[in-house]
């Protein structure tokens, strides 16, 4: 599916979809796709040690965690998943805002993560004493960048902040793509997740890759007025929970190609499409109904209003008020100069703003 809108790889190159869509009608919950990647990979994660714990509680009757009711059993457990879901969240949400091309050079070196501790033991390999906190050694990789902005280079910053914004793969992280491994392809980062909602919850995951409109990438927060602090496009995910499909009987579903038509695109190109749908079959089931309330339960999941569909109540005319008349807010003012430091602050304000329209959105979604 991540195929079909546009490919994330593919500057200035000639690209062309091996995939072609097949219409799908079926009862989808839209959510995060930060907080699907973050949640359902931990799942997957502890799902071994989980196992495990409800053996040793299940099959041993003389071992302590037999003494637990299941209620709180299944409690710790979810409180373990949430734990552990939380520090992952972090990387899912800078990744996507990198994939959005909302990103800041100081975004990708934030405390506890991987890349302020690389790039502060490059800056310290003789480091003598106590190991400063995180938040210190934050400052430390954020003055480093200053002096660097400020004309006074002292390395290939360049190179570093290259490879900080370069190590977040969203596209490939949420691809979706089953890959044929006789050809020597590779599945996408999500395929394996997408078995485990299958087997575990009954669910499938719709993973889509969009491109922002001009709209949108004037309205969202940026930290330089023309564009992105890295040349990258500018682009959306769309996560859904949905029903595993049922493919119909043998010859109920009907493609029309035609390469000789220079009506249809490509030689063969399927855009023609009809299929009888029983009405019946689009009732929702107690039994589905479950599926979806298990599966937003135990990933915490909430229903998500979609950034893109801010869309239609954006007012260009506003410009950089757009955000402010959308969250009947007052809005901080931004610093004139986007080398500015205060510009990072004034980003991050704006997101939160950004944030709480989207969560007010979603309830009541």
């Amino acid at each position: 599916m991540c195929l079909l809108n546009w490919d994330p790889n593919g500057w200035g190159i000639e690209y062309q979809p091996n995939s072609q869509p097949i219409p799908t009608l079926t009862w989808a919950m839209p959510v995060d796709p930060t907080r699907l990647s973050a949640s359902i990979e931990k799942y997957y994660e502890l799902q071994p040690a989980a196992n495990v714990i409800r053996l040793c509680h299940r099959f041993r009757p003389n071992h302590l965690l037999s003494r637990l009711p299941q209620e709180v059993l299944d409690n710790v457990l979810e409180f373990a998943h949430r734990g552990a879901t939380e520090s992952l969240l972090v990387w899912a949400q800078q990744s996507f805002k990198c994939f959005q091309g909302r990103c800041h050079s100081w975004g990708h070196f934030e405390p506890y993560g991987p890349e302020t501790e690389r790039l502060w033991s490059e800056l310290n390999p003789n480091w003598h004493g106590d190991e400063p906190s995180e938040e210190a050694k934050v400052e430390l990789v954020r003055a480093y960048l200053l002096k660097e902005l400020a004309g006074d280079p002292i390395g290939d910053i360049n190179r570093e902040i290259s490879e900080a914004h370069g190590e977040n793969n969203w596209d490939y992280h949420m691809c979706t793509c089953r890959a044929e491994p006789r050809a020597g392809g590779i599945p996408g980062g999500f395929v394996k997740y997408i078995t485990l909602l299958e087997s575990h919850f009954g669910l499938q995951a719709i993973v889509i890759h969009e491109a922002l409109s001009e709209t949108m990438r004037n309205f969202l927060p940026r930290v330089k007025d023309s564009g992105h602090d890295f040349e990258y496009p500018s682009c959306h995910t769309l996560a859904f929970l949905v029903l595993q499909r049922q493919l119909g009987h043998e010859g109920s579903l009907h493609l029309s190609t035609n390469s000789n038509n220079p009506i249809y695109a490509g030689t063969p190109s399927p855009v023609g499409y009809w299929e009888v749908v029983d009405p019946k079959s689009l009732a929702l089931t107690e039994n589905q109904r479950l599926r979806f309330k298990k599966a937003m339960k135990v990933l915490d999941l909430k229903p998500h209003y979609a950034l893109t569909r801010l869309e239609s109540l954006i007012d260009p005319a506003l410009g950089d008020q757009a955000l402010g008349a959308l969250s009947h807010r007052t809005l901080p003012l931004k610093p004139a100069s986007p080398d500015d430091p205060a510009r990072y602050d004034w980003l991050k304000r704006m997101d939160a703003i950004l944030e709480e329209v989207i969560e007010n959105k979603s309830k009541g979604s």
